[in-house]
């Protein structure tokens, strides 16, 4: 027998943010074991920044380490809601690669 879990019950460890993410600043960032990878569109000096990012309590609450400073968050119906009032939500494969190779 085949259980699901809610979302809301997952433990931080469960939660799976891997995978490729339209940010609000016209950026694309990737998520991969837990460090964040940003292609930006602008500027090309920060294309290859990185970031780490933690999730703890329930899974929900996200904290990202960037230089400078932490930028809180939550997790919640398939997007991340940053605390500066960014919203990632997450994008196919194929539109994350065309849109590296565009800016990479």
């Amino acid at each position: 027998q085949i259980q699901s879990t809610d979302v809301a019950s997952t433990t931080a460890e469960a939660v799976n943010l891997n995978g490729h993410w339209a940010t609000g600043n016209d950026q694309i960032a990737r998520i991969s074991a837990r460090t964040v990878f940003f292609v930006q569109k602008r500027d090309p000096e920060k294309r290859s920044e990185t970031f780490q990012l933690d999730i703890s309590g329930d899974g929900h609450e996200l904290s990202l380490h960037m230089q400078g400073g932490t930028v809180g968050g939550k997790y919640a119906g398939g997007r991340l809601f940053w605390r500066d009032g960014d919203v990632w939500t997450r994008i196919g494969f194929g539109v994350a690669a065309q849109a590296e190779e565009l800016f990479i």
